[in-house]
């Protein structure tokens, strides 16, 4: 059992696919937070603009890139 039958891949080859899979079908929401998290900031404008269009315009590492680094630290609130 260590290939799909129909696609005949391997275990590596599967788990690889499926990795990339939920890339691109979490990329469209983690996307959406951030654009929305951008137009919701105290970011001047220019600010607001340039991560928008690097979120938008690289689309996965610009989306992680911006909740590692552009969002800033944040605190909880108890």
């Amino acid at each position: 059992m260590s290939t799909l039958l129909f696609l005949n891949m391997g275990l590596a080859e599967t788990i690889l696919m499926i990795f990339i899979w939920l890339i691109v079908m979490c990329y469209p929401i983690i996307g959406v937070f951030c654009v929305l998290d951008i137009i919701r900031s105290s970011k001047d404008q220019n600010n607001k603009v340039l991560w928008a269009m690097i979120v938008l315009l690289i689309p996965v590492v610009g989306a992680f890139t911006y909740l590692a680094v552009g969002r800033g630290k944040t605190t909880l609130k108890v």
